[in-house]
């Protein structure tokens, strides 16, 4: 509880709470939304999509990583006539280092309609696509052919 020092509330005081929900089921989000303002809630922040457990996702990743540098490898060696032995390392090359941004997301929320007196319908959330980027760096040892 904060006393407002300041403005035509001066002497009033405010009471400012926050809550974090998370869900997994999207056909919800609306109603979730709906419930708070509904409730009271003037000021609402989100939804924010994202991956649960992005490590989790990024598990296929690392398999095709490997596939497309042993064929971009396999490419060279065979333009410089030599071809592959064994593989020397495999290193986690990382997921991207950067986030996207906002505008370059696919799965973004949609926003609720203009509030008015009575808002009886939940506002809609679809769902959307996230995109993950992993590399792997792979080191060959290479013979003549």
């Amino acid at each position: 509880m904060n006393r407002i020092t300041w403005g035509a509330n001066k002497g009033q005081y405010e009471v400012a709470n926050s809550v974090t929900v998370r869900m997994r089921d999207t056909g919800k989000v609306g109603a979730a939304i709906a419930a708070v303002t509904d409730a009271g809630a003037n000021i609402v922040s989100g939804p924010d999509l994202s991956v649960a457990d992005p490590e989790k996702a990024n598990l296929t990743g690392y398999g095709n990583a490997y596939k497309t540098a042993r064929a971009k490898a396999d490419a060279y060696a065979a333009a410089a006539g030599l071809h592959i032995v064994r593989v020397l390392s495999i290193r986690d090359g990382g997921t991207g280092g950067e986030l996207p941004q906002a505008g370059d997301m696919t799965a973004m929320p949609v926003a609720p309609p203009p509030v008015v007196a009575m808002q009886s319908a939940a506002p809609p959330v679809m769902a959307g696509t996230n995109n993950g980027v992993v590399a792997a760096r792979v080191d060959f040892a290479l013979a003549p052919k």
